[in-house]
């Protein structure tokens, strides 16, 4: 049986796939037509970014493979497409991936494979990445199974690969705010209220923003091997979030892709 997260994030890909993946207003299924194209660019930017401060601090990344968890409808596998022979998106919603496909065919991109994800990301195999990346996915899952998911995406980077995982640390909502998210993610059908209120669909999925526990996550990555992160802090919004970048010590060997 699926998790509550996964069925919302399917009824996301469902309703409002764009939105779900980038929550302003501009991204609505009613306005998509008009913004896509700024939905996409925002992607490559942030490839972009975290490949060149990866890069930077930890040398050049080996370009055979890359995988993208929570990939929704494609926007960074666009990005990621250019820069790696060949790369794996993975989502728990087969809507996300459908539209996904969608846009990564009106592009004729054709190394891109797009997996239906769980937990033990067992559509995976043994296959191993040389770069591993999320982004603005963990924080919609609870932390107990963002901390394993994170173990397992560990598990799939290459020797010398290097990975960027970002998760949610702190949410700063105002009091009033705060109340609401709790009614809404905690009391049953209490969103269905919370969404009447903010004039939204009356069905509208939650949307959950979980928090963090960076030591615990540093943890996993120590006891992975990974003894020297960097760290980079962000706002989204009223949310402290941090993103964290490292590469793999053991020497490369062939890339299994």
């Amino acid at each position: 049986m699926k998790k509550h997260t996964d069925v919302a994030w399917e009824q996301w890909g469902q309703q409002d796939p764009y939105f779900g993946v980038l929550n302003d207003q501009k991204y609505r299924s009613a306005n998509i037509r008009k913004t896509k194209s700024d939905f996409f660019e925002s992607g490559d930017q942030h490839i972009g970014n975290v490949i060149e401060i990866t890069e930077k601090h930890f040398g050049p990344i080996p370009r055979a493979s890359a995988l993208d968890f929570g990939c929704g409808v494609g926007r960074l596998l666009v990005p990621l497409s250019k820069l790696f022979r060949r790369v794996a998106g993975v989502d728990v919603s087969k809507a996300m991936l459908q539209e996904a496909a969608k846009n990564l065919d009106q592009r004729d991109i054709g190394n891109v494979d797009l997996l239906e994800s769980d937990d033990e990301l067992s559509t995976l195999g043994d296959r191993q990445f040389d770069f591993v990346h999320t982004y603005i996915v963990l924080q919609h899952l609870s932390p107990e199974r963002g901390y394993i998911i994170v173990q397992n995406l560990l598990s799939h980077l290459s020797a010398g690969g290097a990975f960027f995982i970002h998760v949610s640390c702190k949410r700063n909502l105002p009091m009033a705010r705060e109340f609401a998210y709790f009614c809404k993610t905690r009391i049953p059908f209490a969103y269905v209220l919370v969404n009447l209120f903010r004039g939204r669909r009356v069905f509208e999925p939650k949307m959950e923003v979980n928090e963090y526990d960076v030591g615990r996550l540093l943890e996993i990555l120590s006891q992975a091997g990974f003894q020297e992160v960097l760290t980079r802090v962000e706002n989204h919004g009223n949310t402290l979030t941090a993103g964290f970048y490292s590469r793999s010590t053991r020497a490369p060997g062939r890339a299994r892709i």
